[in-house]
């Protein structure tokens, strides 16, 4: 057999997401292509995954164009989840991992060979003919047409891109109260330009209060640094603890109308773009702050300031039960005796939750709170922290479009379905 060569036409981008088409088209040498029964051979090998050590796909050349084409996103999909922020962390960025180990980035590296049937019986693997670049796969999930436009380095924070890298967020200004968790998550091809969390607050009259510089405390050299959640929210940011290298604690109090967020490095080279964030604090009914999972993998949050409703239904079991009357006294039959006994409760609780007004943008961007299949009510837990409890989606399946040019005002109202059931007392 003589050396084979195989050309790669069609190659992942540096950092792709893991929930869309992860396309790969290669094509053999000619001569290769006349083996009896070739197949192309992709040897997709995931950072981290060692059960199996790779997985293998082999795929008969396309009847067109002799080239080997295959989808590996099912693949790379199960070994990515989501990481939303510890709610007690008390840094200012975090890995993109989870304390299980899992991750919302991957390193994901193919090798290309090919196969064929050396004998009737006998299929003969060739792999590694060409060797693939690292690439990068986190948990987003695009519409088709986004996906068809994506463009990585957009999103890239490094000290090249400077104020151009974006935050994995669709909302860059975000409306936030004093005791309001938050994260939002980077993507960075170059991990060692992250160095500072940036912070400026303002009062109302647009005066600089202070400028509070936090350091890195977590490895720069990891795939999950490549991913990192940097806190931006006013009780994240006041929870952090430790050295500054600038300004001091708290950062967020009640003299702060507006703030904002930005990445550089230890020279202070911009590395991000600036998020803003406008204090407002709730006036009349209890606030029910939303943190759900974006399109890019990222948790975005919003503050649902209207009046808020809770709701349970309940489902009951139980047998029909004739007490036996006859006692050492004589017949007995009591007020409280129970002919149907109910012997299993099951409670599901739901929320509806209701915006203010909104703006165009604003309603745009909540279309993927509609769309989010992990979304987390913050509430305080008995302890007295902030902390998160799980919902389900929305009920519902639909979203509208609506802009303040026509539509006027308009606003938001879902009802969530609270993650867990409780059950009564059994009899």
């Amino acid at each position: 057999i003589m050396a084979a060569s195989i050309t790669i036409l069609t190659d992942l981008q540096a950092f792709t997401p893991v929930y869309n088409r992860m396309e790969l088209s290669v094509r053999l040498d000619p001569a290769t292509l006349l083996l009896t029964g070739v197949k192309y051979v992709f040897d997709v090998y995931i950072e981290n995954v060692t059960s199996p050590t790779y997985y293998r796909f082999q795929v008969p050349p396309d009847p067109d164009f002799s080239l080997g084409n295959v989808d590996i996103s099912r693949y790379c999909e199960g070994a990515c989840n989501s990481t939303l922020s510890a709610y007690n962390s008390v840094v200012p960025f975090s890995l993109g991992s989870n304390a299980n180990g899992t991750q919302s980035i991957i390193k994901v590296t193919v090798k290309y060979g090919y196969s064929y049937m050396s004998t009737p019986t006998t299929r003969t693997v060739v792999p590694d003919i060409t060797v693939g670049s690292a690439k990068y796969a986190f948990q987003g999930a695009l519409t088709r047409f986004q996906f068809q436009g994506w463009a990585y380095n957009t999103y890239i924070c490094n000290v090249t891109n400077g104020a151009n890298g974006q935050f994995l967020t669709d909302m860059k200004t975000n409306y936030v109260s004093l005791t309001n968790l938050g994260w939002h998550h980077i993507l960075s091809d170059t991990p060692t330009d992250i160095d500072y969390l940036v912070v400026k607050t303002y009062d109302s009259a647009g005066a600089l209060i202070q400028t509070a510089t936090k350091a890195i405390s977590v490895a720069q050299n990891l795939t999950s640094s490549r991913m990192y959640k940097v806190a931006t929210g006013p009780e994240s940011l006041n929870n952090m603890t430790g050295a500054f290298v600038s300004g001091a604690q708290p950062i967020i109090d009640s003299s702060v109308a507006t703030y904002t967020v930005q990445l550089t490095n230890s020279a202070s080279t911009v590395a991000s773009e600036t998020l803003t964030f406008i204090m407002q604090e709730p006036c009349r009914y209890t606030q029910r702050r939303i943190h759900f999972q974006n399109r890019f993998g990222s948790f975005d949050a919003f503050n649902f300031n209207l009046r808020s409703q809770k709701e349970e239904t309940i489902e009951r079991k139980g047998y029909k039960y004739e007490k036996y009357p006859l006692t050492n006294a004589g017949i007995s039959r009591l007020y409280q005796d129970q002919a149907q006994v109910t012997n299993y409760t099951k409670i599901q609780e739901f929320l509806t939750v209701r915006s203010d007004y909104l703006t165009t943008e604003q309603n745009e961007w909540l279309k993927q709170f509609m769309n989010s299949t992990e979304m987390y009510l913050e509430f305080t837990d008995p302890s007295g922290a902030q902390n998160f409890i799980a919902y389900e989606k929305p009920e519902g399946n639909s979203w509208l479009e609506q802009e303040t040019d026509i539509d006027k005002l308009f606003m938001m109202e879902a009802k969530l379905k609270l993650s867990q059931t409780s059950e009564g007392q059994r009899r």
